[in-house]
């Protein structure tokens, strides 16, 4: 495959055969998609695992086990990606008995006609991504016809999106990201969500949704709805837009457009890499961080960007910042004013920064005690 030929995604093939895996590996690669090889049940959970394929052929009688084992333990965590049992004829009962257990699909081994591994990847890759855009309408469906609903009970509201929220504290590698946001009465201007894309990266976003808190509480469930179809392509068609911030932000203002919102939210995304302790991120009129705090102070590194808001002019340009981040200074998003966050900064401390940072950030002040309040602290842990 030349380099100028566009990569469709990735294939896994597991087979105990070297000659059928090696014809797999021509046909697939011949029509632009990357293949992975494999000769057994541990490998092929293996390049599952690391390197989350769009699609799955497996032999079913193979050297070590049944593929069938494969697919059960591939199905425990994960119900979607199209599973193409390949089954010698003397064996359909056993290919019939893998349909029952989630395989979409079998193939006759030898091949009778090379083109029928194309013709069933195709066929089921038209039918997973139509599945998921369903999905994805439904939900968005949902979300509007409860809008009123939302409306009329704003505690049920902010239940409905506090139930959105992440666990307040998530780990990857040395690094920690720890947030708070303290539940209201009516839901928060604020959302945010953290998520891993593998064991390396991790991403979060924050949005800013203004002040009608019943337009918060809905695109908040949209927004999370929307972000959670990406991290769904990222994991199974090999998409790596959610490793661009810039590309997010573009992505994203087509979407929330898209619902009509009273106000253009404003949003911030962001990517650490916990392997070399680096950090990506882009802002769409995000002016809440982040701040780096660092011996009893503050350095501001706000980048707000262009906004969100859909005109008939070209297209804002999103920037894509990097920053270091090590135990010494964190990354800090808060709703505080850079100027109040370098009063709380300035106040005596122990040597070491609070632990967390977040829980000191989400304190209101004196003037704030019925405001929106949130922050979102990345650093290390260790």
């Amino acid at each position: 495959m030349s380099d100028s030929t566009i990569n469709l995604g990735r294939i896994l093939v597991v087979d105990s055969d070297p000659a059928y895996r090696l014809q797999c590996f021509e046909i697939f690669s011949a029509y632009g998609y990357e293949v992975e090889l494999a000769e057994s049940v541990a490998e092929g959970l293996d390049c599952f695992y690391d390197r989350r394929p769009l699609a799955i052929f497996c032999e079913l009688d193979l050297a070590d086990t049944k593929g069938v084992e494969l697919l059960k333990t591939i199905r425990q965590s994960d119900k979607t990606t199209p599973f193409v049992v390949l089954a010698q004829e003397a064996n359909m009962a056993g290919a019939l008995s893998a349909l029952r257990y989630g395989a979409q699909d079998f193939i006759t081994k030898p091949l009778p006609d090379p083109s029928i591994l194309l013709h069933t990847l195709q066929g089921l890759l038209i039918n997973d991504e139509q599945q998921q855009q369903d999905e994805l309408e439904i939900a968005i469906s949902e979300l509007r016809y409860n809008r009123d609903e939302l409306r009329r009970d704003q505690a049920m509201a902010s239940l409905f999106q506090a139930s959105l929220l992440p666990q307040q504290q998530f780990d990857i590698g040395r690094f920690r990201i720890s947030w708070r946001m303290p539940l209201k009465p009516t839901p928060n201007r604020y959302f945010l969500d953290v998520f891993a894309l593998s064991e390396r990266h991790t991403s979060f976003y924050i949005a800013d949704f203004g002040d009608d808190p019943v337009e918060a509480a809905f695109a908040s469930g949209a927004l999370k709805v929307v972000f959670n179809e990406a991290l769904r392509e990222f994991n199974h068609q090999s998409a790596n837009m959610l490793q661009h911030p810039e590309q997010v932000m573009s992505w994203a203002r087509y979407y929330l457009n898209s619902l009509n919102l009273k106000e253009t939210p404003s949003l911030v995304y962001g990517l650490l890499d916990a392997k070399n302790g680096r950090m990506k991120w882009a802002s769409a009129a995000f002016d809440k961080g982040p701040y780096v705090w660092f011996d009893a102070a503050t350095q501001a590194l706000a980048d707000p960007g262009p906004s969100l808001h859909n005109s008939i002019a070209q297209p804002p340009v999103y920037n894509c910042n990097e920053f270091a981040v090590d135990e010494q200074r964190p990354l800090v998003f808060s709703h505080l004013p850079e100027q109040q966050l370098l009063a709380i900064a300035q106040q005596p401390t122990s040597v070491k920064l609070p632990v967390p940072v977040s829980d000191m950030l989400a304190q209101p002040l004196a003037n704030k005690v019925a405001g929106d309040v949130f922050s979102l602290v990345v650093g290390r842990h260790s």
